[in-house]
């Protein structure tokens, strides 16, 4: 369709219903067109290379074809064009097999009118464009569980390669060995990266709840500032409220939408230029809010760039999927998804842009209005405990059970390693015995073909009411990982991880003090 010109071919043998069809045509006050008149099929390319029609009028009573002959030829030829089949007699049990095998109507030319015949034009493109709507979004769905499937496996290979360059980490002295430990970090920094891509893969596969947790914003910002621009010739500036409130938001997904917007940005300003990022809070609706905005207490971050702009035209498309403005690389799913995040933290997301000027990007998040303070530990890390705590860790993964138990055992923790549910049951059942019984439990979501942490954390559950579990998964974003508490765990381990989130992970559920 060129803008809201139709190109219409009508296939027509005889010159009087060609003539007749035209002029209701040309009654029309509400469709603009061209019309490509044809009297046979042969007179035209049937291999299907001309596909610049928007809506095909096929006569059912064409020389050397019978009716459903003419018809299945076109359709299998022109397969996304909506054909309107006219006939000068309409046999009904013809008129099902032609609807049935792809036809979007069939009209007799004894009852034409013009309002027929723009009515089932006007159907025929809208059902048309749902039936190829349908089938994207499950080509899409389908995409979506292989790139979850593949996503959960990449966590699981990036929790072991984190786990052991943490590990090397904490054994090599920065003062004694800096080029050692400058070429851990940069391998760290490395996988952080490939984390955020299987992260992004993740909400993309399936939409993802957030594993909300009070966060500094100040910190998340700055570091997606850092990390998006490394080796940019782009500057960014920061412009933080000093008493910024506390916000409760999925930090994992916020970096995600921070880093999209940033890298747009970046590449909307080839030759160089400022990104100014601010950072306010605001206690009411300002007028430049779009009129959907609730009226409550908010984190407004606005990201601006002095690049190339929007058209007016564009902008309405801005978070349509695989739409992109500037010379962006990249799937073209970055604001979709960044979108997609924002909406499920009940947040507000839209963008501002004068061509030629640049782009500013707001968002909004809800906030409580009360500066940001962390929540510090009570207790030492052995405070009223003689033994080492002792932890069960289940996973199928050998490659993560094993750094994991590498990693516990030097931040002084006692181990024990299962494979599935049945055998933590078991494993925790028989150290109830003993006088050292487990402490906390780790515990994979996913065992395929096993018993996983939701069944079995379930069933300790029911006998133990005060089990301590932590639910650990490389599908990050999966429903049990935002409301874990709801299924009988105290905490969330997102893989992969470093020893530092681990330890201040355990940290947090068993009231230690991190030293």
């Amino acid at each position: 369709m060129n803008d809201n010109i139709l190109n219409l071919l009508l296939v027509e043998d005889n010159e009087g219903d060609a003539n007749l069809i035209l002029s209701f045509l040309e009654e029309s006050n509400n469709i603009e067109f061209t019309v490509d008149w044809k009297r046979n099929i042969c007179e035209f390319s049937i291999d299907g290379s001309d596909q610049s029609y928007d809506v095909i009028l096929l006569d059912l009573s064409l020389p050397n074809f019978s009716g459903i002959e003419a018809f299945s030829m076109m359709h299998k030829n022109f397969p996304d064009i909506p054909i309107i089949v006219l006939t000068s007699v309409i046999n009904e049990d013809e008129a099902i097999k032609t609807l049935q095998q792809g036809a979007q109507d069939v009209i007799s030319k004894d009852h034409l009118t013009t309002f027929l015949l723009n009515r089932a034009i006007k159907h025929s493109i809208e059902r048309k464009q749902m039936e190829q709507e349908i089938i994207r979004t499950q080509k899409l769905e389908t995409i979506g569980i292989l790139a979850g499937g593949i996503a959960h496996d990449f966590n699981n290979i990036l929790t072991s390669i984190l786990g052991n360059i943490s590990l090397v980490k904490m054994e090599i002295s920065p003062e004694d060995q800096p080029d050692v430990h400058e070429i851990l970090g940069e391998a760290e920094t490395a996988s952080l990266r490939a984390k955020d891509l299987a992260n992004q893969l993740l909400t993309f596969s399936k939409g993802g709840a957030p594993v909300k947790k009070l966060t500094n914003l100040f910190v998340l910002i700055h570091d997606s500032a850092t990390f998006a621009l490394r080796g940019s010739n782009v500057r960014c500036n920061l412009d933080v409220d000093p008493e910024m409130w506390e916000v409760n938001v999925d930090p994992n997904q916020i970096h995600q939408v921070l880093n999209n917007i940033i890298i747009n940005a970046d590449q909307a300003m080839p030759k160089g230029g400022e990104i100014t990022i601010h950072v306010k809070n605001i206690s009411t609706k300002r007028n430049y809010f779009p009129s959907n905005v609730s009226e409550r207490a908010y984190i407004e971050i606005s990201i601006q760039d002095d690049g190339i702009g929007i058209t007016t035209e564009n902008l309405s498309r801005i978070f349509d999927p695989y739409f992109t403005y500037g010379k962006v690389n990249g799937s073209g799913l970055g604001l979709t998804t960044s979108y997609s995040i924002i909406k499920r933290h009940e947040g507000y997301m839209w963008v501002d842009s004068e061509l030629g000027v640049g782009t500013t990007v707001f968002i909004l998040l809800p906030a409580h209005p009360k500066p940001f303070s962390p929540q510090l530990a009570k207790t030492s890390s052995h405070e009223g405990k003689k033994e080492k705590y002792k932890v069960l860790i289940m996973d199928d993964e050998i490659g993560v059970r094993t750094i994991l138990a590498k990693m516990l055992r030097r931040l002084n923790y006692s181990v024990v390693e299962t494979a599935n549910g049945t055998e933590s049951i078991a494993a925790y059942e028989d150290a109830l015995s003993t006088s050292h019984p487990v402490d906390l439990l780790i515990m994979d979501l996913t065992i395929p073909g096993g018993m996983g942490g939701e069944k079995a954390i379930n069933i300790l559950h029911k006998k133990y009411p005060d089990i301590k579990a932590i639910v650990s998964s490389g599908y990050s974003n999966d429903p049990i990982m935002a409301e874990y508490a709801k299924f009988g765990f105290i905490g969330v381990l997102m893989k992969p991880f470093t020893i530092k989130n681990l330890k201040y992970t355990l940290a947090n559920v068993l009231n230690l003090k991190v030293e």
